[in-house]
């Protein structure tokens, strides 16, 4: 009786198909009204999408039409949104087609999907493709999902930023199947054939992070430490840590001359559990590293356009920090890829360290790294400087050539995590480590 009144009381379908363009109760009360009339309303919606006159409505008509996918059973329903799909010359059309198919779940526009998400000329549309295709993957028979995977990484060069990121999402997924044989023939010591697989692999996504990650870790436990080495330096895994002629001060500004001899890193990744692709982070910051004979440097600088915004806490020294704005440290001194250290700093100078002997569970807090620390917060960025002592059993001085399991993490507003080196489960995964080689 409520739907009989509003359709009778309400305006006509047609303006209310007019006023879906405008952004206040009269657009929602427009689009309450096409919902209530079904099976009424989709003629009339399917006159108005061929309509180019109704240019500012028709994104909007097009998720009035996918939301009745739930609601009434027509053929026309997939047919127009497929045809708009495929060919609607506005991209904003195609777009809010892309997008409405994957939150409305509709599995009969996937091959559409597929298609315009690898060769539609907007980039947008592609992106809004790709990703739908990704809400659908649990949607579709397994067999489907390899076509897409293969698709994807052929657009991971892609110039739109969005496509290659879910591009390198869907890829990764081919990778990590393909991993998942090598490293089951790597522990049954089938070493060439592991090598083989790694290499296949990486013919097929040449730029996957852990896959060249694994290769080259695989190159270093069959002794070829060149060549390990080497794909670990090109692949941004592994930086070279150079002796410094002087040591800086501990004040947190990272602007003493003595940290321009060392060395630098500034691309990042995004942790993210959705996911094990290594997308790179929108957050901006630089790290620096360095030693003398006592000591290993660390500086960072967190570029943050509102640093009033920098989550803090009131609690001090070895409490919970985790999450506030702040920066980790993780040493892995014996390369056993299992016992760590882990340090985090705030932005405003409060510490928590500890001795892992296997992972996140196991925590030593007990454990205090013998480490000065300072950090500054300025206008647009804050920053952090950390010396770090070499002291036996856990952090033996090292030789030049010595190689120490390491990773960085910056936190951002306690919710954002960017990684120099990308691991898979959790920032406590020491296997998944990067490295540093002293010079």
């Amino acid at each position: 009786m409520l739907s009989a009144l509003l359709i009778s009381c309400g305006p006509s379908m047609d303006d209310a198909m007019d006023d879906l363009a405008r952004e206040d109760a009269a657009g929602e009360a427009a689009m309450l009204e096409l919902l209530l009339a079904k099976d009424r309303a989709v003629g009339p919606m399917v006159e108005a999408l061929a309509d180019p006159d109704r240019t500012a409505s028709r994104p909007r008509l097009v998720h009035a039409m996918a939301s009745l996918v739930a609601r009434v059973s027509d053929p026309r329903i997939p047919e127009t949104l497929t045809q708009l799909l495929q060919s609607d010359p506005d991209p904003a059309v195609r777009s809010a087609v892309a997008i409405a198919a994957g939150y409305y779940h509709l599995v009969d526009l996937y091959g559409a999907l597929l298609d315009v998400g690898t060769y539609d000329e907007h980039g947008d549309v592609r992106h809004h493709s790709l990703h739908a295709l990704r809400l659908l993957a649990g949607k579709v028979p397994s067999e489907e999902l390899d076509p897409v995977r293969q698709r994807a990484a052929q657009l991971l060069d892609d110039p739109h930023k969005g496509v290659r990121g879910e591009a390198a999402i869907r890829a990764e997924e081919l990778v990590g199947e393909r991993l998942d044989e090598a490293r089951t023939l790597q522990l049954q010591a089938q070493e060439d054939e592991a090598d083989s697989a790694y290499r296949e692999v990486l013919r097929r996504v040449p730029m996957s992070k852990r896959a060249n990650y694994r290769l080259a870790r695989l190159s270093l436990d069959r002794g070829d430490v060149s060549a390990g080495l080497q794909r670990l330096r090109e692949h941004g895994m592994l930086m070279d840590v150079p002796r410094l002629t002087t040591r800086p001060l501990i004040d947190g500004r990272v602007d003493e001359d003595s940290w321009q001899s060392a060395i630098r890193a500034d691309a990042f990744y995004q942790f993210v559990s959705s996911h094990q692709a290594a997308l790179p982070s929108d957050v901006e910051s630089e790290l620096y590293l360095g030693h003398d004979d006592e000591r290993l440097y660390l500086g960072f600088v967190g570029y943050d356009e509102e640093t009033a915004k920098l989550v803090r806490s009131s609690s001090g020294e070895d409490m919970l920090i985790w999450q506030n704005d702040l920066v980790e440290v993780f040493l892995d001194a014996n390369l056993d890829h299992r016992s760590y250290m882990h340090l985090g700093v705030t932005s405003d100078g409060m510490k928590e360290d500890a001795w892992h002997e296997g992972g996140l569970e196991s925590r030593d807090t007990d454990w205090d790294a013998d480490v000065q620390w300072s950090s500054y917060v300025g206008d647009d960025r804050w920053s952090v400087e950390i010396a770090l002592r070499f002291a036996d059993p856990q952090l033996p001085a090292p030789q030049s050539g010595t190689l120490w399991g390491f990773n960085f993490v910056r936190t951002y507003r306690g919710a954002e995590f960017a990684q120099w080196v990308r691991t898979y489960g959790n920032a406590h995964s020491p296997d998944d480590f990067g490295f540093l080689r002293f010079m």
